[in-house]
């Protein structure tokens, strides 16, 4: 037998070795300490710096989007402090800036998943930034967006301010608190929006169920809520008064078809995939499946934009007075933010099916069928989700009031 192998006197020309760490014992890469240069804040604008153009276009998108909604909150300010018989419609126009905010958040979340999904949420998790921490990662990114359109909303205020005749001096702790409310509403969305959750098979079936139940109470609320002949909320740019039970009504109709939405794609997905499919439908179905997570949401921003803007459509043939600069910049701030939304979304969706392009196009299939795949995959979505935004904006309309 062999007896005991002694250790060689004197240490090894290489050095002593290090123990070799035992496989259990490995820290878990999302939960280790990340050094200073690498926190949220810091890595996040080292990749700003160093983004892609699309990427760049986004953030920049965001940006102005933010920028946007900042002035509009800054103007109503403003109007606030030039004479207290403005308060009150300052407050009222305030109240109305939730929906541009709204839009932004939402706007955040899609571009923070966006930046944080496919192959760079792997090489992050290298450098410390697990599933746990891409959220922080996310709203340190749109916070930096937020906080540069809220930059230049302040230095386009400053400088009408100093153009207009006497203007009465700003609280500075509101005009703090309005500056930072973008930032913060984006970046809060994203840290809630995008933390991992566990799911299950339900999930989404409970979400659009829920969101027809919502949608149909609104659209009911609607109906019943008449025209009010004389008090209700002001609407803004001359569009007369709204019922506060219309108003909620609408306001169930729009966050039902949020709700909805991600549940109609997978439905109509899974629809198109049944009944002998071919190669065209078969692949398009499940991709419609596997998008409607984050195409949903977009979608239905879309459609309920859509419903709004023919609502505004339809008020404004009884309007008393023309829309001013502020309400046709809020509503640009909507459409942009609902558009933008949904490119970004759709960029995500187009890399996460990066892998499964690539492994199709070794098996032999070709630009051809990709292309009619995808030419396939809008036509049923505008198919679907047209005449039902239709039908929902023609429901929406006998309850306004005038």
């Amino acid at each position: 037998m062999l007896g005991p192998v002694r250790a060689p006197d004197g240490p090894s020309p290489a050095g002593p070795a290090d123990p070799l760490p035992i496989p259990g014992d490995l820290p878990d890469p999302g939960a280790r300490p990340v050094s200073s240069g690498l926190l949220p804040g810091a890595l996040s604008l080292r990749l700003a710096l160093r983004a892609r153009p699309v990427s760049a276009a986004r953030r920049l998108l965001l940006a102005a989007v933010s920028a946007a909604t900042g002035y509009l909150l800054l103007a109503c300010l403003g109007d606030a402090a030039d004479g207290p018989w403005q308060s009150h419609g300052a407050l009222v126009r305030l109240a109305w800036c939730l929906v541009p905010l709204a839009v932004v958040a939402l706007l955040a979340v899609a571009v923070g998943r966006a930046e944080v999904s496919g192959g760079t949420a792997a090489g992050l998790a290298t450098a410390g930034f697990g599933p746990a921490r891409l959220p922080q990662l996310a709203a340190a990114q749109v916070a930096q967006a937020g906080l540069l359109g809220s930059a230049a909303a302040l230095v386009t205020f400053v400088y009408q301010r100093e153009q207009a005749t006497d203007p009465a001096t700003l609280p500075y702790a509101g005009l703090a608190t309005l500056l930072l409310a973008v930032p913060l509403v984006t970046a809060a969305a994203c840290l809630v929006a995008l933390r991992p959750r566990r799911t299950w098979a339900g999930t989404r079936l409970t979400a659009a169920v829920t969101g027809v139940v919502a949608l149909a109470a609104g659209v009911l609320l609607v109906h019943l809520a008449g025209v009010p002949a004389h008090g209700g909320w002001r609407l803004p740019g001359g569009l007369g008064r709204i019922a506060p039970a219309t108003f909620t009504g609408w306001a169930l109709a729009l966050l039902g078809t949020l709700l909805a939405a991600p549940g109609l794609l997978a439905l109509t997905g899974l629809l198109l995939s049944v009944f002998r499919p071919g190669a065209r439908r078969l692949l398009a179905g499940r991709a419609l499946r596997g998008d409607a997570g984050r195409l949903g949401p977009p979608v239905g921003l879309l459609a309920s934009t859509a419903v709004a803007a023919w609502s505004a459509h339809v008020m404004r043939q009884h309007a008393t007075r023309p829309a001013g600069h502020l309400t046709l910049l809020a509503a640009a701030v909507v459409v942009a933010g609902a558009l933008a939304c949904l490119a970004a979304a759709a960029d995500d969706a187009r890399r996460a099916r990066a892998t499964t392009t690539r492994l199709l196009t070794t098996l032999g299939a070709g630009p051809g069928l990709l292309r009619s795949t995808a030419y396939l995959r809008t036509a049923v979505l505008l198919a679907v989700c047209g005449p039902l935004t239709a039908v929902v904006a023609w429901l929406a309309v006998p309850g306004v009031g005038r």
